[in-house]
């Protein structure tokens, strides 16, 4: 029985002990890393738990446990703030009321209150990336002050907030107390500060009080015994207390903050206890991990889902005031999600343009979760259609969806404009009408990593068959991957638009045939070895080896955790007597010594000269696989019916 922990990409350990107490209770943990990318779900996982709901990794994530019926669990990267829940430009609008999760672990009492309210199954745990428990040394002589990482989401907070920090830094100087800025560079060249890049422990033990926004540096000073004040100047309601409050200002003026001030830095004894005392409901103490891996084991045993909350949903159908066909001329604008706040004027321009010169334009947004974006920019008008594209869909269903309103449009001319996206849909509107391009390609062309920053496909095979039948409808007739391009009328290249991707493709053109990029259509290395393994084991194996011990095999450390029966790996020439817990054994060995009774290849630079040297355990009936299929000397690899076809 495994769990999956999904890190968020803060940086932060959000399981921190976590993994120990899992092992503890007889579950084993596979964390899987923001660079693990697809996240993939082995068939031993019982539960799925998210340090985030927002990536598109983790979104992936919760769709795959959905599909097998896997509960999961969220467990809160800080505390409930109104603001970031009900203001945050960044999240959907309806972020946590409630969370797509079956149960959510928080911080403390109140935060499970105020996660009910919104409809969530909410757990009071602690969070264990959280040191509340640090020692409480002597009070120092500073004054720390310090905001939430992200501590304000438009220009009139960030105004507020900025003439709140002036009159502190004013008041600090009048008053000659040394102070300490833990803030963004932008507020600290704003203020003429310099800032504080010291540890966060290091700053809590020079500190005689602090005072912060509503974040989690608030519960840490807390439990570090500082006196701790909140600096709120929005006029939001605040759902959490410290020892005193201080803000309502406006973009121009803010109560005198002396007082204030004063209050946090000659706290008694008496007042730090009370603090603790609020903060018991904040934020639970001791050691939060054992109780979250308690938590995480309990949905493990329990019973399958068969029902969850739901997912948010990013896509709109087409918002168009057009009563028809619109035929004549549409142009397509492309407006990239990632500076959405930017591209305004450049989208009322295509608007204009297009309707000076008679024609519709069809403006498609990639990312409706952007800074930026109004309600203004999602709708329609008297010359223009609207698509909204969902960002976590695979990015084939995203261009189908293009092409489909495009051709409920049905314009007698598309003008696909500049982007890879416009042209991509040009070429395969234009073939759907029987005029397919001078070059395949074209109809698939795109690759922008800001644009289409889901890196992989979560239907491999839909997405592999949906590339193969455009690129056959605009034309093409062999279709190669990146490993042969030798007469191919298209090469398709998987995987991360890397620097090193870029200059293959681009030689690739340079070289004749198109060149398309598609996601990582292929699952990881290790789940492609858990595929072959499985098939064995299905087909009656049950003492299965890996034959390679070199840095292929020691790629493969995932592969290992899982709930398959490996007993050992074989190599020519053990140079090492384990690897990943298995004895490294020579072929003959492994089977005289253990019976292995099925063998999966290990190489990619030698896969065909170890299959050639397993040519007498498959000619005694034993099942041996491999990885790329290389089972000759010679031999490329074709698309076809959405399959690699090898031929020798």
């Amino acid at each position: 029985m495994q769990a999956l922990l999904l890190q968020s990409d803060s940086g932060a350990d959000h399981f921190r002990g976590v993994g120990d107490h899992l092992r503890a209770l007889g579950i084993e943990p596979i964390t899987a890393l923001p660079e693990d990318t697809p996240p993939t779900l082995p068939s031993g996982v019982r539960v799925v738990a998210l340090a985030d709901t927002l990536r598109l990794e983790s979104i992936g994530a919760i769709r795959a446990a959905r599909a097998r019926s896997v509960p999961t669990l969220l467990l809160m990267d800080g505390i409930v703030e109104w603001r970031n829940t009900h203001e945050n430009p960044s999240v959907d609008r309806a972020f946590l009321r409630p969370a797509p999760v079956d149960l959510i672990a928080c911080a403390g009492w109140v935060d499970r209150a105020t996660l009910r309210s919104l409809g969530n199954d909410a757990r009071a745990t602690g969070l264990p990336r959280l040191a509340t428990d640090r020692p409480r040394h002597p009070l120092g002589d500073r004054l720390l002050i310090a905001t939430a990482r992200r501590a304000a989401f438009n220009e009139q907070e960030h105004a507020r907030l900025r003439c709140a920090l002036e009159a502190v830094r004013d008041a600090t100087d009048r008053l000659a107390i040394p102070a300490d800025w833990r803030i963004s560079p932008r507020l600290a060249h704003e203020l003429g500060v310099e800032r504080d890049t010291k540890t966060l422990e290091s700053s809590l033990q020079s500190a005689r009080g602090v005072l912060t926004s509503v974040s989690t540096l608030m519960i840490e000073a807390m439990g570090a015994g500082r006196p701790t004040g909140l600096i709120h100047p929005h006029p939001t309601p605040l759902l959490h207390n410290a020892l005193a409050t201080w803000g309502a200002s406006d973009e121009r003026s803010a109560p005198d903050p002396a007082p204030f001030i004063e209050r946090i830095l000659g706290a008694s004894p008496a007042d730090v206890r009370a603090q603790d005392r609020l903060l018991a409901t904040i934020h639970r103490r001791a050691d939060p991990s054992p109780r979250v891996a308690r938590l995480i084991a309990s949905l493990a045993r329990s019973a399958p889902r068969t029902a969850a909350r739901p997912m948010p949903r990013f896509a709109r159908p087409l918002q168009t005031n057009s009563p028809g066909r619109a035929g004549g001329l549409v142009r397509l604008c492309v407006i990239d999600g990632a500076a959405a706040s930017h591209e305004s004027d450049a989208r009322a321009r295509a608007i204009r343009s297009s309707a000076q010169a008679g024609a519709r334009t069809l403006v498609i947004l990639t990312d409706p979760r952007a800074d930026g974006l109004t309600e203004h920019d999602r709708a329609a008008g008297p010359t223009h259609d609207v698509l909204v594209l969902d960002p976590t869909e695979d990015h084939t269903l995203r261009l189908a969806n293009v092409l489909e309103a495009v051709e409920r449009l049905a314009p007698d001319r598309l003008d696909g404009g500049e982007t890879d996206l416009g042209r991509s849909i040009e070429a395969m509107y234009s073939a759907a009408r029987g005029r397919p391009p001078a070059r395949p390609g074209d109809a698939l062309r795109l690759w922008s990593p800001r644009r289409w920053n889901k890196a992989w496909a979560d239907d491999p095979d839909c997405a592999r068959r949906w590339i193969i039948s455009t690129l056959e409808r605009c034309g093409a007739r062999r279709i190669a991957s990146e490993r042969n391009q030798t007469s191919s009328d298209v090469v398709v290249f998987e995987g991360l638009y890397t620097p090193e991707m870029h200059s293959k493709v681009l030689a690739a053109r340079r070289a004749g045939p198109g060149a398309v990029v598609a996601p990582a259509l292929t699952p990881p290395l290790w789940s492609v070895g858990a595929i072959h393994l499985g098939a064995m084991v299905r087909a009656g194996a049950r003492r299965l080896a890996i034959y390679g011990g070199g840095a292929h095999t020691k790629r493969l450390a995932r592969l290992f955790e899982l709930d398959l029966p490996i007993v050992a790996v074989l190599d020519d020439t053990p140079a090492i007597p384990m690897l990943h817990g298995r004895p490294v054994l020579t072929p003959d060995e492994g089977v005289a010594r253990l019976g292995i009774d099925g063998v999966l290849i290990s190489s990619d630079a030698h896969e065909g000269a170890l299959w050639r040297k397993t040519l007498a355990l498959r000619g005694a009936g034993m099942p041996v696989r491999t990885i790329y299929g290389a089972c000759a000397t010679r031999w490329i690899d074709t698309y076809s019916q959405g399959e690699i076809r090898h031929t020798a």
